[in-house]
């Protein structure tokens, strides 16, 4: 089955990343890394947070932002920011889409969020700075997933 992918724009912290390689493979969502990272991908904190999940993932690596965007082509890329003027649950998600998160110290640089037309957002308690990149992932895939009704379904050819 085809569902939502998810990609982040060279993340910085690698637990975050590790935790996302665990949620891709438990959630049979394909994760796509857009270097350069900051960190080295063999990272011992990588490794430990997503336990021996690493090969059951669906991990695709990009070099660069340019190159990540040319190989979805055909697909709509949305990015997640606190910026975005549309909430996760007001949006219409496809299985042909792939949510985007910024890096963990500053989200994305301005001229790429103003290459999109949908920023998306997830709600937060006013005073609020930012969630974990790993939780704010796990809220958006959770709510695309559910609405293209696109969990795992038992007996589901993988």
């Amino acid at each position: 089955m085809k569902r939502p992918e998810i990609a982040l724009y060279q993340p910085e912290i690698p637990p975050n990343t590790g935790t996302l390689i665990r949620l891709s493979s438990c959630l049979g969502v394909a994760l796509h890394i857009i270097h350069p990272c900051g960190f080295v991908w063999s990272d011992k904190q990588l490794v430990r947070s997503g336990l021996d999940y690493h090969d059951l993932a669906t991990v695709i690596h990009h070099a660069n932002f340019s190159q990540f965007l040319t190989s979805q082509a055909g697909k709509r890329v949305l990015p997640f920011d606190p910026k975005g003027q549309t909430p996760h649950v007001a949006f219409s998600y496809t299985n042909n889409d792939v949510l985007l998160f910024g890096q963990e110290s500053c989200g994305f640089p301005n001229d790429i969020l103003a290459s999109f037309t949908h920023i998306i957002s997830i709600p937060m308690l006013p005073g609020s700075r930012s969630l974990n990149l790993a939780l704010a992932t796990s809220i958006a895939v959770g709510e695309a997933l559910r609405q293209t009704n696109s969990f795992y379904q038992a007996g589901e050819n993988l």
